[in-house]
């Protein structure tokens, strides 16, 4: 090798080794900048997770705040709704105590210009009441919301035992129509009973409603309203127990008729 092509070959090396060395030196100067905004992406990263986890522990905390008045607003209508159960009794048996003197008649035809104490004269003989016409403080028709049915007589007696002695010489009776009492009027059924409040009269139909779908090895066979209460007995002979709300109906009659 001539010295000519010898020093060619030095420079080419050296050129070689300037352009590999700005290579290199180029390539980690991206790799710094690559280090440096991987750096900056992780800060970032972190910031955001901090923030989220600050997020995330606020709304657990607003959570559990949340809960704790879910709780107390539940715990708070639980007590109204007692509350609101003990006032309805309340009006219940108010409702009931000013009938406590009262019967009810139903289903007697209405005429017209009739005269009430005349109908009850007539019922009273019918059912072998001795009837006194000073017993009675008032009677009177009252409305009813069942449409083609006459409205209900109730009578307010000045005392209790004539309302009982009507009762009992009613269930004594057992059925009674009107054709009974009077041959002009229809053959029509007719009840004689407590004059029950709205509430009362719901709870007894439900309960008598109850007590019918149950399978006949499990029905109760008597439920009666009695002094303004109702009561319930599965057989005769055997006791017989208060039904005083959906509870009592729901536990006695939990069983139907598959």
């Amino acid at each position: 090798m001539t010295m000519l092509e010898q020093t060619y070959l030095e420079d080419l090396l050296n050129n070689l080794k300037i352009e590999l060395i700005k290579e290199i030196a180029g390539s980690k100067l991206e790799v710094m900048k690559k280090v440096t905004e991987l750096e900056e992406s992780l800060k970032n990263i972190n910031f955001l997770y901090e923030e989220s986890k600050k997020k995330i522990t606020n709304l657990e905390q607003k959570g559990i705040t949340l809960e704790k008045k879910v709780e107390a607003l539940t715990l708070e209508n639980c007590s109204l709704k007692n509350d609101l159960m003990s006032v309805r009794d309340d009006v219940t048996e108010l409702q009931q105590r000013t009938r406590v003197q009262n019967i009810e008649i139903a289903g007697f035809p209405e005429t017209p210009r009739e005269n009430l104490f005349q109908v009850l004269n007539d019922i009273a003989e019918t059912i072998n009441v001795d009837f006194h016409p000073n017993d009675v403080n008032v009677v009177h028709r009252t409305k009813t919301h069942r449409k083609g049915v006459p409205r209900p007589i109730v009578v307010n007696f000045y005392a209790r035992g004539a309302k009982k002695e009507w009762i009992s010489k009613a269930k004594e009776r057992g059925t009674l129509n009107a054709k009974e009492i009077h041959r002009n009027l229809p053959d029509s059924r007719i009840f004689i009973g407590e004059h029950l409040c709205p509430a009362n009269k719901k709870l007894l139909s439900k309960a008598r409603q109850a007590a019918s779908v149950m399978a006949p090895e499990e029905r109760w066979q008597y439920v009666w309203p009695y002094d303004g209460k109702i009561y319930a007995r599965k057989a005769t002979g055997q006791p017989s127990y208060q039904i005083r709300g959906d509870m009592d109906i729901d536990k006695f009659f939990c069983k139907p008729k598959s």
